[in-house]
């Protein structure tokens, strides 16, 4: 019997566990979607960010473009505008303000540039995670099988344990006969005499 309550109480305890693996398990695949939405957004950020970084490249190259035929046109007017003061001063300021552009543009570019680095790192990152996960999953699912088995093996060894305790009880019942049989025949022969 006592062998009988610690196979109850081991299926017991594997049945809770396999209740908390299966809830585990669904909570992991719950995050790996999440994760996985999480992944697509962030590469959707990531071409988009590509993007960016292209269309500012296109216009550094414009703006580089322009910035020598601005230097062009300056040596052009250098030439005129050495004898009008003012005017020079005007185009000094404007070459000012397109190399301040050409810097902050510069700046820009580096900055998304960083970022792109930073957002295809932490993608890597996200997807090592996503595999680590799956891969705790798929060890989780075969634990699972092993204890669905031995549960299975639990439950055969128990009906085979109860039909020893059934022929034992049949035994028993039988020594118990035949222990009062001759007592039974005593107490008849007491009777007929």
């Amino acid at each position: 019997m006592n062998t009988i309550k610690q196979c109850e109480d081991r299926i017991n305890q594997l049945e809770r566990e396999r209740q908390s693996t299966s809830e585990t398990i669904i909570s992991l695949e719950n995050g790996t979607h999440q994760r996985d939405e999480e992944i697509g957004h962030h590469t959707e950020r990531i071409r988009a960010q590509k993007i960016q970084v292209e269309n500012l490249r296109d216009e550094v190259g414009d703006l580089k473009l322009e910035y020598e035929h601005v230097v062009a046109d300056l040596n052009e007017h250098a030439r005129a505008l050495s004898q009008a003061t003012e005017s020079k001063s005007d185009m000094r300021r404007q070459l000012e303000d397109l190399v301040s552009q050409k810097a902050d543009i510069d700046a820009d570019l580096k900055s998304h540039q960083e970022r792109n680095e930073w957002l295809e790192s932490e993608t890597e990152r996200l997807k090592r995670h996503v595999h680590d996960m799956q891969q705790e999953s798929a060890d989780k699912e075969i634990k699972i099988i092993q204890l669905t088995k031995q549960h299975g093996q639990d439950k055969e060894d128990i009906q085979g344990l109860n039909i020893a305790l059934d022929a034992k009880q049949q035994e028993l019942e039988l020594v118990r006969v035949f222990a009062l049989f001759p007592l039974f025949l005593s107490k008849f022969r007491y009777c007929l005499l």
